[in-house]
């Protein structure tokens, strides 16, 4: 079965070259992204310009927010997996 994307909100976590692939990716299949990553928007010029403009993105942390209204979360591979924001949306999916 094929997975659709179109119209999921999304969010990607880190903005690393994963990230930034996964965001570009899933926003070219019709996906509402949001990526977020803890580091300054001084330190992710580059990445953001890598991004269309429709992408939202969150920088200097990580707001609950993306984390709860998302429909599907991706993790850089950095990120740790048992962060409390994502055990909890876990546990929701079971």
């Amino acid at each position: 079965m094929k997975q659709s994307f179109k119209e999921k909100r999304i969010t990607v976590v880190g903005l690393a070259r994963s990230g930034v692939a996964a965001a570009r990716a899933l926003y070219a299949l019709g996906a509402y992204v949001t990526v977020t990553d803890k580091k300054p928007l001084s330190e992710l010029t580059t990445q953001i310009k890598a991004l269309d403009a429709n992408i939202q993105v969150e920088v200097g942390g990580h707001p609950e927010r993306f984390f709860n209204e998302a429909d599907l979360i991706i993790l850089s591979p950095g990120y740790p997996k048992y962060h409390r924001y994502c055990r909890r949306n876990i546990k929701e999916l079971r």
